[in-house]
């Protein structure tokens, strides 16, 4: 899942639905297990400081600095800090979580 499922956005329904549809799918399957100490969650990143997005700002004629003025923290998340939330989500810290999307966006959502 990624940050649309949070949010709308235009010309891309398809994808604003099922992302939709997973954050339901999520909070339904973490009260149908939560009795079996089954946690469910989904995960929300945002852009990510991969070669994809950087031929896929290239393609629209964007640069990085330019995706990075939209997040607040003013950078692209990097694919290792995504990697230590979800090591947390996977570890016995985070037994208290479940049913929600975690957003790993750099705070894009929030602004």
């Amino acid at each position: 899942m990624s940050t649309i499922g949070r949010a709308g956005f235009a010309t891309i329904a398809p994808s604003n639905a099922s992302e939709h549809g997973v954050i339901s799918l999520t909070k339904v399957a973490a009260l149908e297990y939560a009795d079996k100490n089954i946690q469910v969650n989904a995960f929300a990143p945002g852009a990510v400081d991969t070669p994809m997005l950087r031929r896929a700002a290239e393609a629209f004629g964007l640069t990085c600095e330019q995706i990075e003025r939209d997040y607040p923290i003013k950078r692209i998340v990097r694919p290792e800090e995504l990697a230590t939330v979800v090591m947390w989500l996977s570890s016995p810290e985070s037994s208290a979580v479940t049913g929600t999307d975690v957003d790993a966006s750099g705070g894009y959502l929030t602004g």
